[in-house]
């Protein structure tokens, strides 16, 4: 029998291949009133995939958020888990519960500079990495499609930023996006 970590890193040599047929969709930054910038946020995905099909469970993408102040892990997960509950009803929830659960226990505390990247490809899965260490691993095509639906779905963080990364608002050079927590 393979190792679990072993099958995790075979699987997760293929993600990056896919970065070659995705192209930057959108750039923004998210900020806090009092607090200023908390990260800049690029969407890549294919270019012709329309913007209404880029959480679809067969469209590979790829969210890289870069950090410019220290965020707690808890800070994170609650937000995550916030934003999900008011985009989608209990039943949607259930089956993605056990995946994000495990997804939301990898997750580390950022600081300056640090990068996460969201990858999901639908013949490879869903991976989370923190500055290039895979944390999460899964075959989960509905836990992605929720999970990128944070930023990408309606009801997310900001649809100032969604409309950003989407490519259809104003860029980042117009100034930070402000985000409402849940």
């Amino acid at each position: 029998m393979i190792p679990r970590a072993a099958l995790i890193s075979l699987a997760l040599l293929a993600i990056p291949a896919a970065a070659a047929e995705l192209e930057l969709r959108g750039r923004g930054e998210a900020a806090l009133p009092l607090l200023g910038p908390i990260y800049t946020a690029t969407l890549h995905a294919p270019a012709t995939i329309p913007a209404a099909r880029i959480l679809a469970v067969d469209t590979p993408r790829r969210l890289t958020i870069v950090y410019h102040r220290r965020i707690r892990a808890e800070q994170l997960v609650r937000t995550g888990e916030k934003t999900i509950a008011r985009q989608l009803d209990p039943a949607e929830r259930e089956p993605i519960r056990p995946g994000l659960a495990s997804l939301h226990a990898a997750m580390e505390d950022v600081g300056p500079g640090d990068r996460y990247v969201l990858d999901y490809h639908p013949d490879r899965g869903l991976a989370l990495r923190l500055n290039r260490r895979t944390l999460f691993f899964a075959d989960a095509p509905r836990l992605a499609e929720a999970y990128f639906g944070i930023w990408l779905a309606p009801g997310g963080l900001s649809e100032s930023l969604r409309r950003q990364l989407l490519g259809q608002g104003p860029r980042a050079s117009a100034g930070p996006t402000p985000l409402h927590f849940p």
